[in-house]
């Protein structure tokens, strides 16, 4: 969840940047957060440094958009209809300890990894 929300504030600060590219005048100061937090949640992100100051290119700010492929969202519904199978009360409580209990379960990816691996076999023999 975290690097869904860093993700989001980095679009947001993508577009912010982006404005500075305009006619009207900008306010530096302000502009120097925006690039400096940019910077902050691209590391992160585990991306790539990069340099914004010079010349404000654009496509070095939104590469990481091009690179991620799929994103998966997971919702209330799905915790309730996982209690409904398991026979548990839905209450709004039991959706939140369900919901805690099962931050970072995706984090390991080496299975997802080996069913990529198996998919490129499959598709290149």
């Amino acid at each position: 969840m975290e690097k869904d929300k860093l993700i989001l504030e980095y679009t947001r600060l993508c577009l912010e940047f982006q404005s500075f590219a305009g006619p009207d005048p900008v306010d530096e100061e302000r502009e120097d957060k925006v690039i400096n937090r940019i910077y902050e949640v691209r590391e992160l992100l585990g991306m790539e440094p990069i340099n914004l100051r010079p010349q404000k290119d654009m496509s070095a700010v939104f590469e990481f958009q091009d690179k991620c492929w799929y994103i998966e969202k997971w919702y209330d519904e799905d915790l309730e209809e996982a209690l409904k199978e398991a026979g548990i009360p839905i209450t709004k409580e039991n959706v939140t300890k369900l919901k805690t209990s099962c931050k970072g379960i995706f984090d390991d990816k080496s299975e997802r990894n080996s069913m990529l691996c198996q998919i490129a076999r499959e598709t290149f023999q």
